[in-house]
């Protein structure tokens, strides 16, 4: 079976209903044509963008959501995953690929549990060349 990492961004353009290519991806996980791994972290990250763009409550409700998605395993931060980040974001981070820390932890993330690509909107994640990315734009 296929795995695919997730970012956060494929979490908030679900919950935001934008992208048809992010909903058809999250329909396949459900009935589990695929498996995926997300960073824990990506519950941060969704809490803090849908409560400051919709308030507090929803951003909750947004957090439940996502620990209920079906074939998703959240995966917790552990020292080796953030010195790869660490180690990713030193080597690949540049004027032209602004990998922000965050971006970093999915990626080691992702390859910590040899995922077969990162799916994201993000295209600074095309510079780490140990990662298969698929780039899914909304709309």
């Amino acid at each position: 079976m296929v795995t695919v990492a997730l970012d956060s961004y494929m979490f908030i353009g679900l919950i935001q209903g934008e992208s048809a290519a992010i909903k058809k991806m999250f329909s396949d996980l459900g009935r589990g044509r695929l498996s995926a791994v997300a960073s824990s972290l990506v519950l941060a990250e969704v809490k803090y963008r849908i409560g400051r763009e919709l308030g507090e409550d929803r951003a909750v409700e947004a957090c439940v959501f996502v620990r209920a998605i079906s074939n998703l395993s959240l995966v917790d931060v552990t020292p080796e995953i953030a010195e790869a980040a660490a180690s990713l974001r030193l080597r690949y981070y540049s004027p032209k690929s602004q990998l922000s820390f965050a971006d970093c932890i999915h990626a080691a993330t992702a390859l910590s549990k040899n995922c077969d690509f990162l799916a994201t909107g993000d295209e600074d994640f095309s510079a780490i060349k140990e990662l298969k990315t698929e780039l899914v734009k909304e709309r």
